[in-house]
């Protein structure tokens, strides 16, 4: 069965005068290959938004899972 723990990183980027809130998510899922070294046209799909992958990490190298962080598109 599918498995996703999805936990929030949300912070706040101050641009000039005003304040804006990038919604950041990391995704951590099973092992796969093909998204070890995600292409630059993938993103992710939660909750109807999209979201664009900005890093991809296998922790310790052990293929076990993925830990990937997104942003949600605009």
């Amino acid at each position: 069965a599918p498995w996703c723990k999805v936990t929030d990183k949300t912070d706040s980027e101050n641009t000039g005068s005003s304040t804006d809130n990038l919604l950041t998510v990391e995704f951590e899922i099973r092992y796969s290959k093909s998204l070890e070294n995600p292409d630059s046209d993938m993103y992710l799909v939660f909750n109807n938004q999209e979201f664009d992958i900005v890093s991809t990490i296998n922790p310790l190298f052990l293929n076990e899972r993925l830990v990937l962080t997104a942003t949600r598109r605009p």
